[in-house]
């Protein structure tokens, strides 16, 4: 059984200025490769600072977000995500996605039992090239309620997420494998069709949350390589402790920072070196109603047909898992969640 704590979990929080500047002197790179990997390998999460992404653009992008949730849901509904959930595209109402709370050592298998829907709404966004898979608002609806831009900004933002991807593939494989192996990730991850998803949680009694009638977003972990999530000043992300299973401490927002985290492929392509920890969208340290929240996570995962072995330098005790092609793994963790 999970456990409620107000305490917070002890995140590093990384100032990740060098990698965003070419004339960063090697060193501070390696300094901060190494803070980066002691987060990664503690509790799987970092904070950022000082990013790529500019404070105005994260900004822009929560002011979009609003305008889209607030239209009704019939027009909404106009972009509807696949019902089967073969792909991430598109709006999913309240009620659509169920987490199955699957360990990442088990996620090859289908043996978790199914969770309760989330009490949350998305809209997912694919990489901007790729944009036939998309699934846009029309034209003419987004004239007549004030989103003409609405896509053209996410394409831009997706970009600019996609450069902080590579700048942050960078920083684990320096810390992993060396400075010589800088660009060893980053190969692995040039045709991925990453996610930016677009996430609402409408207000709810923190009482429900509390006694465990209600969901924001059930425990879980991620399915790919990393997440880069950007999200509001009204809180709610909690981490499994990993030195008491069962027990989720809190990831407070801090202004002008993103929240890092392993995912379950980069796990097993560590071979466990870095952790793929549980968390979960639970009650805020405040009681009555919790207001809305809003997030903006970028989930980050390698080719498709990568295959994801053991990582050199990982590999002082036994590889631990099987190789897997990384489309192989998505899709089956995937078709679990709809």
């Amino acid at each position: 059984m999970s456990q409620h704590n107000t305490s917070a979990l002890p995140i590093p929080i990384v100032d990740f200025s060098p990698f965003c500047q070419p004339d960063a002197p090697v060193r501070e790179q390696i300094e901060v490769a190494d803070r980066l990997l002691e987060g990664f390998k503690n509790n799987g999460f970092v904070y950022l600072r000082k990013i790529s992404v500019s404070p105005q653009m994260v900004s822009e992008a929560f002011e979009w977000s609003k305008k889209f949730f607030n239209l009704p849901l019939e027009i909404k509904r106009q972009a509807l995500h696949p019902a089967d959930g073969s792909f991430h595209r598109g709006y999913s109402p309240i009620g659509l996605e169920k987490v199955r709370p699957v360990e990442p050592s088990h996620a090859t298998t289908e043996s978790a039992h199914v969770a309760a829907a989330d009490h949350k709404e998305t809209f997912d966004i694919g990489k901007p090239a790729r944009s036939n898979d998309n699934i846009w608002l029309p034209e003419d609806t987004e004239k007549k309620y004030g989103l003409s831009g609405f896509r053209e900004f996410f394409e831009t933002f997706y970009e600019a997420c996609e450069k902080l991807e590579m700048q942050i593939l960078k920083a684990i494989s320096i810390g992993l494998m060396g400075i010589d192996q800088a660009d060893y990730l980053s190969k692995f991850h040039q045709e991925s069709n990453n996610q930016i998803r677009l996430a609402h949680y409408p207000p709810i009694e923190a009482d429900q949350l509390i006694q465990g009638v209600r969901e924001r977003f059930g425990a879980h972990t991620d399915f790919g390589s990393i997440t880069i999530l950007f999200q509001d000043q009204v809180g709610g992300l909690q981490v499994e402790n990993p030195s008491k299973p069962g027990q989720f401490l809190h990831v407070h927002p801090i202004e002008k920072t993103v929240v890092v985290n392993v995912a379950d492929l980069l796990m097993r392509w560590s071979n466990d070196t870095l952790r793929s920890t549980l968390h979960r969208v639970g009650p805020p340290d405040i009681s009555g109603v919790i207001p809305s929240r809003y997030s903006i996570p970028y989930f980050c995962g390698p080719d498709p047909k990568a295959l994801i072995q053991c990582l050199p330098g990982c590999s002082s005790s036994q590889p631990k898992y099987e190789p897997i092609h990384a489309d192989e793994y998505i899709k089956m963790r995937m078709k679990t969640s709809y």
